[in-house]
């Protein structure tokens, strides 16, 4: 009788190592039976060898062209020196329209109070 065939989130389990032995048996029988699981299963550990090369190794020129770049870059300017006035005219003209909205907002007044005695 043959296995369906696992899930694609079972099969990277597999590849994780998060399955029990005796899964990992029946998962790895079933995909040297069938021709699908046994590519996505390539397709998943091809995936985390490419994870785990370094970077820095598999592409050394590209990484000294963006330092390149980076250096080429004028610094920033520190923190203190950055303009803060536009945050200060924010939060003037958000409390200057709380303000508005306060006053301009009529209030209720409840006329049916009746004073007893």
């Amino acid at each position: 009788m043959k296995m369906p065939c696992p899930t694609a989130d079972e099969l990277t389990r597999l590849l994780d190592g998060d399955v029990a032995e005796h899964r990992a048996v029946t998962l790895r029988e079933h995909a040297n039976s069938c021709p699908a699981c046994q590519a996505e299963l390539h397709r998943g550990q091809r995936l985390l060898t490419r994870i785990a090369t370094p970077l820095a190794d598999s592409r050394p020129a590209d990484m000294e062209g963006v330092m390149r770049r980076l250096g080429s870059r004028p610094p920033l300017a520190p923190p203190s020196a950055r303009p803060r006035w536009k945050i200060a005219a924010a939060t003037l003209s958000a409390l200057a329209a709380s303000l508005c909205v306060l006053t301009l907002v009529p209030k209720q007044v409840e006329t049916d109070f009746q004073p007893r005695g």
